[in-house]
């Protein structure tokens, strides 16, 4: 089916219906485009002619939301904010659990009863556990857009979610910001980037002593996490510091002969952004095995999977790649092909489309047998 034809379909199905985006963080203001990747929320708002609530954005001054602010925090607050013109839209879409969690409780408390769509990243925190768990608040149908087959089947079998509420979307990246750069020179080095759930401990020893210079981006514009190295474990060969922005992000995957993205043992899906975005550059991944896999990896094909901690392991992996740069760069082109097949931008945004397409009609279904 050809994409852009489905999304336009879509679009023409959807666009009536009044939407309500929220975000935890600032989605309201746009970045530039030539130096930074577009947001995911962006091409929804513009699709759905969606008005957005999120950090920047939400009726502070309303006494509810002053209190949910001082007792609460700020994502109750924007959840409460959302409460208060949640009747005047058919559908709402929370980009995370942090405002999507608050949002379904106070729309109990308050007996809401409007569609709810939450994008989940991490379902295993406290918060989720509790209103899923205890509270059941899943019961009033509120759909669950998961990352992974893994997390679809955990709020399955721990919370009774019913599968009709459970959809597995693919993560995605902005392919035309993130791209092949063939006249880049690549340098005699490797690279990892990200915060969250990062392992550089295993990166750091399984370089020790390679004829490879390691540039670590360790930052995040979502996540600012304590790393697992101590500076005097550092070898000569490492840097770890800033990118700067996305611009010098990409550059840095450029300049690098393959990424290598080591990750703890944890029991959510991590490191997806830092994984499509070096894949979408046409680079080779080495990666740790998780719980909840993403799926884009393919091992020996477009990259390599190695196992949590697995100093040796992974060693073997960068040194193979090393001494084999035709073969990472097959690899490389393979990642690229598997971005452009399944894990881009549109397809994020037709994916969420079907979904709140089918939402809209069960609602108007269910409305019409009511009458």
């Amino acid at each position: 089916m050809n994409l852009v034809l489905s999304q336009t379909h879509i679009q023409q199905q959807t666009h009536i219906a009044r939407s309500l985006i929220v975000s935890g963080v600032n989605v309201t203001r746009l970045p530039d485009t030539n130096h930074n990747p577009i947001p995911d929320i962006q091409p929804l708002r513009t699709s759905l002619q969606a008005d957005v609530i999120d950090s920047e954005n939400f009726a502070e001054r309303h006494p509810l939301v002053w209190v949910a602010r001082r007792w609460l925090g700020p994502k109750w607050a924007i959840a409460a904010s959302v409460l208060q013109r949640a009747k005047h839209y058919d559908v709402i879409l929370a980009t995370g659990e942090d405002v999507g969690i608050p949002l379904t409780m106070l729309m109990a408390a308050s007996r809401v009863r409007v569609p709810l769509i939450i994008i989940c990243h991490n379902m295993i925190a406290k918060r989720p556990s509790v209103a899923l768990g205890k509270l059941q608040l899943h019961k009033a149908g509120h759909i669950f857009l998961c990352m992974s087959p893994a997390q679809v089947e955990l709020l399955h079998q721990r919370y009774g979610i019913s599968k009709s509420q459970l959809h597995f979307i693919h993560w995605h990246v902005d392919h035309r910001f993130f791209h092949p750069m063939p006249n880049v020179p690549v340098k005699n080095q490797i690279c990892s980037a990200g915060m969250a759930s990062r392992d550089y401990a295993t990166l750091i020893e399984a370089t020790r002593g390679l004829p490879v210079e390691v540039k670590i981006a360790a930052d995040s514009a979502w996540y600012q996490q304590s790393l697992n190295f101590s500076p005097e474990r550092l070898h000569p060969q490492v840097e770890v510091q800033s990118a700067g922005d996305y611009v010098g992000l990409r550059q840095l995957y450029a300049e690098s002969q393959f990424v290598v993205l080591p990750l703890e043992s944890v029991p959510f899906a991590a490191g997806y952004s830092v994984k499509l975005e070096a894949m979408a550059m046409g680079k080779a991944l080495i990666t740790t095995r998780m719980e909840q896999p993403l799926g884009a990896i393919r091992d020996g094909w477009n990259g390599f999977v190695v196992e949590p901690g697995n100093v040796e392991e992974m060693r073997q992996c960068i040194q193979y790649l090393l001494n084999h740069p035709e073969e990472a760069r097959i690899m490389g082109a393979n990642a690229r092909k598997t971005i452009e097949n399944m894990y881009t931008l549109d397809h994020f945004q037709n994916r969420v489309l079907h979904i709140i397409q089918h939402v809209m009609q069960r609602r108007s279904t269910e409305g019409n047998t009511t009458r």
